[in-house]
């Protein structure tokens, strides 16, 4: 990431002069004891209003001090006020906003009401007020700075927060477990700084501006003090006697801020990504599968299939092995009588309204259902990642035995991607863009750092099972590096890191190609024979009949119906299943 930035940063000419300006300036004000050829303080009337020379480059002022020495020392003043401002600004609005805007509640409204009554005083009128009541100083101005410019921090990056909480890859770590202060460090904070550090180099240049503003109205800085704006005020009087006296400290203050404000604009426009970048790793061939070992290109599979779905399709599943003989396995997912209501506005929408599942042990079950029917939501349902303003009106979900509204959100967090691992739909939201691909699949796996090093080579292997076959440079890779189906597949792998006893599958082959859709789905054989239980999430009925133990079919939040696949397939029992299978046709498995 930090080679893009600076890829991006260097193609902007204004913005690399910008920040060679402000090296420029900083430095001279760290060395001005090394540089400066003369004490700032020090008066010598007989050298006053003296020209350039050898001896003071830049002349002399009204009482004969070196005015290159008093730019120098300047420097550290005004220069230094303005990062010390900005820090603290900085460092009291940043998390002021990302708490309010992650957790919400009293919190959240107890802190924008301050940052109401912050913003509703303009910092001059207050400053000139005090001013006038306690008398000038520099250390007054800072603390009204302080006082009011933290709030601007805090608006900003609360409604940045708002809108990355929002985010697949939030809520993706949610299911995995991950706390709340982890979510904070390693996903709100990276996808919000950059905004942040844009702002606050303008607010630099704010602070430098307000402070030789206020010093050369004798409000600020007093004399001897060496200040820009100090300066300005002094060389008033000599404005037609000795104007460079002005010129000097003008040109410095405007050059400070003209620098901070370049260098912000382009900071901006470097943070933002370019097109041309994306997709740089490019799109691997699938290892071959099992069931691709034996077909050659192009050629068509024949394979057992309920009548009325269709009678041949290009391949896209392989053969789903006939279920094992015996006594059927115990449900290690039971949902009872399960309703989810969603408030919008005035009316409450009823996204599950009844629901009743039982995920055996060991099979892949798939929920099918049309669009809005209710399924991603059952998924979320099963790790209680449901939030306002949505609610669990009644039901139950109990996984293995346990009763998630039992819970409390400490134990949630431990259950989640243990116990049950979720794969999300889009794969490009469910990751952070600012985080590579090996600290997605660190987190999933809760890898220690003590571990990351042996990790890495499972991670490889994983990476290679789902069909990618560089998988030393998709480690290396940040998510808009790559396509589409290749996160697709690392998010098949970070589910596979996991290791939970379930593994939800929301969609996990809507955007790859039938070749890799065949590899992953093998994969989930593979999984589901090691012991692994999977629920498949999918409206796709050809990869339910080829890949599916048993399925649940839902519609309008309810289940309509539910069984092994040949029976439901084959023998349906309701109308809407009917309708379901029928609309199909005969072209159903390719879709």
């Amino acid at each position: 990431m930090i080679k893009v930035l600076l890829r991006r940063f260097i193609r902007r000419k204004s913005a690399v002069i910008g920040l060679a300006l402000i090296t420029l300036i900083l430095a001279a004000g760290l060395m001005a004891q090394r540089l400066a050829p003369h004490d700032p303080y020090a008066v010598n009337v007989v050298a006053k209003l003296k020209g350039p020379s050898m001896e003071y480059p830049l002349g002399t002022d009204q009482l004969g001090r070196c005015v290159f020495s008093r730019l120098l020392y300047g420097a550290r003043t005004c220069l230094g006020t303005g990062l010390l401002v900005t820090l603290i600004i900085t460092l009291i609005g940043v998390p002021i906003g990302i708490v309010a805007g992650y957790a919400g509640g009293a919190f959240d409204n107890l802190a924008m009401r301050a940052v109401d009554i912050a913003t509703t005083f303009p910092s001059s009128m207050l400053a000139l007020a005090l001013v006038g009541i306690f008398g000038p100083s520099l250390h007054l101005l800072i603390l009204v700075f302080i006082g009011l410019w933290w709030a601007p921090f805090a608006r900003l990056v609360r409604s940045m927060v708002i809108k990355v909480k929002e985010k697949e890859f939030v809520l993706a770590a949610e299911s995995g477990g991950s706390s709340r202060l982890s979510i904070i460090v390693r996903h709100i904070a990276p996808n919000v700084l950059s905004p942040v550090i844009v702002y606050a180099t303008l607010r630099v240049a704010a602070v430098i501006a307000h402070v030789a503003g206020f010093s050369f109205l004798g409000l600020g800085s007093q004399p001897p003090t060496a200040d820009w704006g100090v300066m300005l005020s002094d060389a008033r009087q000599f404005l037609t006697s000795a104007p460079m006296l002005l010129i000097w400290p003008g040109l410095a203050i405007m050059l400070s801020v003209l620098s901070f404000n370049m260098f912000g604009e382009g900071l901006s426009e470097a943070l933002t990504p370019d097109p041309s970048e994306m997709a740089k790793v490019k799109e691997d061939t699938p290892l071959p599968s099992r069931a691709m070992a034996s077909c050659p290109e192009g050629a068509k599979a024949e394979r057992p299939h309920p009548e009325g779905v269709g009678a041949e399709a290009p391949l896209a599943a392989p053969p789903r092995p006939p279920a094992e003989p015996g006594q059927p396995a115990e449900a290690i997912v039971s949902i009872r009588g399960l309703k989810v209501y969603f408030k919008s506005g005035r009316s409450v929408v009823k996204a599950l309204d009844g629901v009743n599942l039982d995920v055996r042990r060991g099979r892949i079950t798939a929920v099918v259902g049309g669009s809005g029917s209710g399924k991603s939501v059952l998924a979320l349902s099963m790790l209680r990642l449901i939030d306002p303003p949505g609610w669990q009106e009644a039901g139950t979900v109990r996984v293995a035995g346990r009763d998630l509204g039992s819970l409390t959100e400490k134990e949630m967090r431990a259950f989640r991607g243990r116990q049950v691992a979720m794969i999300f739909q889009d794969p490009s939201g469910s990751m952070n863009p600012v985080a590579k691909v090996k600290k997605h699949l660190f987190e999933a796996a809760r890898t220690p750092y003590s571990q990351r090093t042996e990790a890495l080579e499972d991670f490889k292997v994983a990476l290679a099972r789902v069909g990618l076959n560089d998988p030393e440079r998709v480690l290396e890779s940040y998510p808009f590096e790559l396509s589409g189906g290749m996160c697709q597949r690392v998010m098949v792998a970070m589910g596979l890191a996991a290791k939970a006893d379930v593994l939800i599958a929301d969609e996990p082959t809507s955007n790859l190609d039938l070749t890799t859709q065949a590899a992953i789905l093998d994969e989930f054989f593979r999984l589901r024979d090691s012991g692994l239980t999977i629920v498949l999430i999918t409206h796709d009925l050809g990869v339910v009949a080829q890949t599916a133990d048993d399925v649940c079919v839902i519609h309008e939040g309810r289940t309509i119906e539910s069984g092994t696949v040949e029976r439901v397939f084959l023998h349906p029992a309701e109308e809407f299943t009917k309708t379901l299978l029928a609309s199909v046709g005969a072209s159903g498995l390719a879709a």
